[in-house]
């Protein structure tokens, strides 16, 4: 048994601490009891929501672009005055809406197969980008790679 002052209402109480735990205890049962109802008592009381006024949204303005009437093309912005080899923003976006967005889709046909050795935990994966259709040009890529991941490796083992 164990005697302590209660830290609200300064009563001697005496209680079995805990075994092979630290006594943190400072409360009477009684004061533990009330302090316990007062927590959830805060935990369950209901939330007022107080109504607010509605945000209301930013106006968009419209935006103020020349456009000549007859063509119906957007009139070039002073400052977009260039030397005529490649056409500005505005010109872009005018020939897109007018002919209609598409994909662009390039084909790579260079270098179009790889080949992966070795492991990263080994020493380093080398990856190498060729042809088949052309052995001894993979070989010797091949070959320059190995011997710079060696250099690599010879490096980071002085360290």
């Amino acid at each position: 048994m164990t005697a302590k002052n209660c830290a609200d209402c300064n009563r001697i109480f005496s209680y079995n601490p805990p075994v092979n735990y630290p006594d943190t205890r400072k409360y009477c049962d009684d004061c533990s009891a009330a302090r316990k109802a007062s927590y959830e008592a805060a935990q369950n009381k209901p939330k007022i929501m107080v109504p607010q006024k509605p945000v209301t949204a930013p106006v968009q303005k419209p935006i103020n672009t020349p456009v000549n009437k007859g063509t119906g093309d957007v009139a070039p912005h002073k400052s977009d005055e260039r030397d005529g080899s490649s056409p500005s923003l505005q010109e872009c976006i005018h020939t897109g809406l007018k002919d209609g967005w598409s994909n662009i889709t390039k084909n790579i046909n260079e270098n179009p197969d790889s080949l992966e050795i070795g492991t990263p935990s080994k020493g380093g994966a080398i990856k190498i980008y060729g042809d088949f259709d052309e052995p001894e040009a993979f070989i010797v890529k091949f070959t320059n790679a190995k011997k710079v991941r060696d250099e690599a490796n010879r490096l980071l083992s002085l360290e």
